[in-house]
């Protein structure tokens, strides 16, 4: 061990003491050294001040609320409430209100609980004693990778298979048994696959399933479970096990992000714990690393009409009720149509469910201005990579396993890995309208074509559906009768609602998305 050769001695196995001591022998260029996930804060005696720091990717959180001359930090937002409470402070964040309805997370250093910040992903900071002093910097970016290398497709292929070998073999080290979060995709299939491979234990994989058979994955997480012979657990969701979670689900998500899977996410994680299972891998990076949404391809199909759509976007105004071609249109004649994989709202008419909406266009054209050397599909990519990863993907991911008492680690994030493909030519990530070209070309070497070439699911939910029935009184009373936040107008809401019902469109992400926000309010800013 490095440290051991510059004389430490070492009391426990504990990671707590592995970080301590490399920071006693690098200072801040620990964090440089170290590989993983991680968010910490320690008091430095001798310069009186506090060092905080989080992960290149941030796979773990850490927030803070300054104000004046006062400091608090902590891992959770739920932690900040009393005291905001206490001081008269405590509201939402209307400025990031605009960017939660589009993105479904807030995907900025705000939160959406009042002063509460977020320590961004690949920094440190510095706060002295005297509190006058408050320094963040950067020590990891995403932007220093963001260059395109000339490289084989089968040179690719290798540098692939080892490097997620080698990120899936370090995070099978634990003290704990360690078990894998199985979809019946591709990303968590091959993660499992590995981790079979180099575990010297039988894996225990979990997944999730559904009544409704067009969600059910169950043909194929079952056949990977079979082939890497894992011990396999199922848990089987339905709507009133959904309905009855939510009130546990919106305290687990204090820093809410509408992502439907991390309810299904919660339940697989429990299981785990139950089966006494306190670490699972999971597949989740690899469709922003390779390029494995639908929205990618899309976008570059619309990028061969801007030219027109740029004359005409102003139509959108004037086409009837389908919002989603009204999106279109407006999406046509931005600067660059791609607003992230998740994206729910669009601005073409985020303003008719929003007052004091603002345009997000500047801010988007910043991440964009990061990564101008890339290419069309790696500047997407890097635009999930550098908001939604961070922002979404990874938080919900920390919360719901968390809550459920497990650690969650994520080969595909690896920062090496990261790096490794981001630069990879775009042509290896989306080839032909195929997505995830490079890791599908890996996937072939273990797994049949069916498995390969099928639709995209991972943890879906059957919302469209639940809307329409199970889940269809408590919309009616949230946004029909009560109607509790002051900025949302609910007349543009309930005209949403009534489409959704009579069939006319499929507003299910954006149902959710309002949902979500309208029961973290009523617990975290309304509740005493």
């Amino acid at each position: 061990m490095e440290l051991a050769s510059h004389g430490h001695n070492f009391q426990s196995e504990s990671d707590t003491e592995v970080f301590l001591k490399a920071y006693a022998q690098w200072g801040t260029d620990c964090l440089t050294r170290v590989h993983g996930m991680f968010a910490f804060i320690l008091w430095d005696e001798s310069k009186k001040a506090i060092f905080a720091a989080r992960d290149r990717l941030g796979i773990k959180p850490l927030y803070y609320l300054q104000d004046g001359r006062r400091l608090m930090m902590a891992s959770e937002i739920k932690v900040f409430q009393p005291y905001l409470r206490q001081t008269g402070n405590l509201q939402l964040n209307e400025k990031a209100l605009p960017y939660y309805l589009t993105m479904r997370c807030v995907p900025t250093e705000d939160t959406l609980m009042g002063q509460v910040k977020r320590l961004r992903a690949g920094c440190y900071l510095w706060v002295w004693e005297s509190g006058r002093r408050f320094d963040e910097k950067t020590y990891w970016s995403l932007s220093d990778h963001a260059t395109e290398r000339s490289v084989s497709e089968d040179d690719a292929l290798e540098d692939l298979e080892t490097r997620l070998r080698r990120a899936v073999k370090r995070r099978l080290v634990a003290d704990v048994p360690v078990g894998c979060f199985l979809s019946g995709g591709i990303d968590s299939s091959l993660i499992t696959l590995f981790a079979s491979e180099e575990s010297s234990s039988r894996i225990h994989s979990f997944s999730v399933d559904f009544e409704e058979a067009a969600y059910s994955e169950k043909k194929y997480f079952e056949y990977v479970a079979k082939l890497a012979k894992t011990e396999q657990h199922v848990f089987t969701l339905n709507p009133r096990i959904f309905l009855d979670f939510l009130e546990d689900w919106v305290f687990f998500m204090d820093d809410l992000v509408s992502d439907p899977s991390s309810l299904p996410l919660y339940f697989v994680a429990r299981e785990a714990r139950r089966n006494n299972i306190k670490v699972v891998l999971s597949g989740e990076g690899a469709d922003e690393l390779f390029g494995g949404y639908e929205s990618y391809s899309q976008v570059l199909r619309l990028n061969r009409y801007q030219p027109i759509a740029r004359n005409l976007s102003w139509a959108a105004e004037f086409l009837p009720a389908s919002i989603d071609r009204q999106d279109l249109l407006w999406r046509l004649g931005s600067s660059f149509p791609f607003r992230g994989t998740a994206y729910v709202f669009g601005e073409s008419y985020r303003s008719r469910f929003l007052t004091g909406d603002i345009s997000l266009d500047p801010w988007i054209d910043s991440i964009y201005a990061q990564a101008q050397s890339l290419t069309p599909i790696n500047r997407m990519l890097y635009f999930d990579l550098a908001t939604r990863v961070p922002s979404d993907l990874l938080i919900r991911t920390d919360r719901v396993t968390m809550a459920a008492s497990v650690e969650c680690r994520v080969p595909f994030l690896d920062h090496e890995l990261v790096e490794a493909m981001l630069g990879v030519p775009e042509h290896l990530k989306i080839n032909n309208g195929t997505g995830k070209y490079l890791l599908k070309r890996l996937a072939g070497r273990f797994l049949p074509r069916e498995m390969i070439d099928r639709p995209k699911m991972g943890f879906s939910t059957p919302l469209r559906l639940w809307f329409n029935n199970e889940l269809k009184p408590l919309l009616e009373t949230i946004f029909l009768r009560e109607k509790r936040i002051a900025s949302l107008n609910y007349t543009a809401i309930a005209g949403m609602l009534q489409q959704h019902w009579k069939g006319r469109a499929r507003h299910e992400s954006r149902i959710w998305n309002l949902l979500a926000l309208e029961l973290w309010y009523r617990r975290w800013i309304e509740k005493s």
